[in-house]
């Protein structure tokens, strides 16, 4: 009779991860990312003088926050498929292959592991993350400038202006923090 090969692993998500699992600290993310983005915004718009800025903002503060969202939940995605990618592609090696594959699969399927705890462990790990975040800034700046351009009373410059800095201060940093800081 063959007997299969058990393999038990321990999952422990790293902060990023965390923020998408529902809980009780939506209670405070949801309002908290509101209120940035809307600050953001509103700033954006006094320092440029955009005319009927409370207007506009309650027009399109909620899709800017919902952007944001959805910008940081891709980001969030990539972080997941490479890692993933490289555990099990690195397990495979290691257990389905010997010699140099097999130290390299070791090497890459614990690599995953340990980066997606912190990208601080290694350099390749954090160029993976600011990849991610820069993806997310670069989508927030993307989603913000197609919304405010249509606006009346936002030119082109203002509707970059405000977009870069939404890009700027609101893309996913909490990518680049430790599991370990809590």
């Amino acid at each position: 009779m063959h007997r299969r090969e058990v393999r038990l692993y321990n999952l422990i998500f790293p902060l990023w991860l965390i923020v998408w699992v529902p809980g009780w600290w939506w209670l405070l993310i949801i309002p908290a990312n509101f209120l940035v983005d809307y600050m953001v915004l509103q700033g954006c718009f006094k320092k440029r003088g955009v005319q009927n800025d409370k207007e506009i903002l309650k027009k399109n503060a909620w899709k800017s926050w919902l952007l944001g969202f959805a910008a940081d939940f891709i980001g969030t995605i990539l972080l997941i498929v490479i890692y993933a990618f490289a555990a099990f592609f690195g397990d495979w090696l290691w257990h389905n292959t010997s010699g140099l594959l097999s130290d390299l699969g070791k090497v890459l399927a614990l690599w995953s592991g340990s980066s997606m705890l912190s990208c601080w462990n290694n350099p390749l790990a954090f160029q993976v993350n600011c990849y991610a975040v820069a993806l997310a800034g670069f989508l927030v700046y993307l989603f913000n400038y197609r919304v405010l351009r249509k606006k009346e009373g936002i030119g082109e410059e203002d509707a970059k202006y405000t977009a870069k800095w939404m890009a700027i201060l609101t893309a996913p940093y909490l990518m680049l923090l430790p599991f370990y800081i809590y």
